[in-house]
């Protein structure tokens, strides 16, 4: 019995020893957007000729890091960052095996939040949340494997202009109102 309680352990860890992190694939490796030995074929990154490894980086006029994006096997592997001019970081994306994956983060310039996104292997799946650059929230919708489920959104001024819910494929609640002229109170009194 111990015999096979042991198997059952040294399986258990030569699998975990196999599966590796985006950070174990991808090599130190950078190599910079302009670089004419890269080439971008049918979704694929290729580095003389070869599917690249490391991590692809553009640059602003100045020399500052744009973007910084990881690769294995020519597609997206890890996390993607995109910087202000300023160098504070605007997006962090992630990605695995070439789709978007886990939670995608992007920021105003002024430090506010832009938004936050869920994948899972390349769909939404989770909240979808977005925000005016004055920290007011625009809108939240919840995906299931890629479908939306419900949402809500919000006037900069904080009035409701979305709410809705989704049954069967359909819509049900308030979808993109908005008045098409405007009500007085004197119109609404009778003569």
């Amino acid at each position: 019995m111990r015999i096979v309680y042991l198997l059952i352990f040294v399986t258990i860890i030569s699998c975990a020893h196999d599966r590796k992190s985006s950070e174990e694939l991808i090599p130190a490796l950078s190599v910079e957007s302009t670089d004419t030995s890269l080439h971008f074929t049918n979704g694929y990154w290729f580095k003389s000729g070869l599917p690249f490894s490391g991590n692809i980086v553009h640059r602003y006029e100045d020399g500052k890091i744009n973007e910084r994006t990881g690769y294995y096997n020519g597609k997206e592997e890890g996390w993607s960052y995109a910087f202000f001019d300023n160098s504070l970081v605007s997006e962090k994306r992630y990605y695995h095996l070439g789709e978007k994956d886990s939670v995608h983060s992007g920021w105003w310039q002024n430090g506010k939040p832009r938004f936050v996104y869920h994948f899972k292997t390349g769909v939404y799946n989770g909240y979808f949340t977005e925000w005016y650059g004055s920290g007011a929230i625009y809108k939240e919708i919840y995906y299931v494997d890629g479908k939306e489920d419900r949402a809500k959104g919000w006037r900069e001024n904080g009035k409701v202009y979305m709410n809705f819910i989704v049954k069967e494929g359909r819509r049900y609640g308030l979808e993109n109102s908005n008045l098409c002229f405007t009500v007085r109170q004197d119109s609404l009194t009778k003569e």
